[in-house]
């Protein structure tokens, strides 16, 4: 048997749209977060097109150094803003770096600290604000059920530019 194509036919956050989107600004707001801490990410959208639409701000990550193997791109978090032609709102995302947590050797959840690799991108396959990296500080961090936090998104609509 032959390996087979393990790419996806249309990988999250792939489809068109009627109207095309601007991300600017992008920016992390601490390189250093401690392992119990939270990742804060900011990106500008702007709706250059001349119809209404959503975009899907999504944010990718990479755990560059781990004690067992990570994922290439994991999805962080998302939001999915809704402009009118000409408008921009700022889209802030908080991450819990439990969101990075993974299985260890003697299968307890941790984050571990490390450098993390952070994108913006239109779908997992194209990434579109390179955001470099941060360090991920302190002692490793168990996560146990209680820790499940979900992704603070903050999504403010600027003034309207005509198109």
């Amino acid at each position: 048997m032959s390996n087979l194509e393990t790419t996806p036919v249309f990988p999250f956050g792939h489809g068109l749209s009627y109207t095309h989107f601007t991300e600017e600004d992008a920016e992390v707001a601490e390189r250093s977060v401690p392992t119990d801490g939270t990742i804060e990410v900011a990106v500008t959208v702007r709706n250059d097109g001349d119809r209404a639409g959503s975009h899907l701000v999504q944010l990718y990550g990479q755990d560059l150094v781990g004690s067992i193997t990570r994922p290439v791109a994991q999805l962080l978090g998302f939001a999915r803003p809704h402009l009118e032609p000409g408008e921009s709102a700022r889209v802030t995302l908080g991450v819990p770096t439990t969101r990075l947590a993974f299985s260890d050797r003697t299968m307890q959840r941790v984050v571990e600290p490390g450098p993390v690799s952070l994108w913006l991108g239109n779908s997992v396959t194209a990434v579109s604000v390179p955001l470099g990296e941060i360090e991920l500080v302190g002692a490793f961090h168990p996560v146990g059920i209680s820790d499940a936090r979900f992704v603070d998104v903050d999504v403010r609509v600027l003034a309207s530019t005509p198109v």
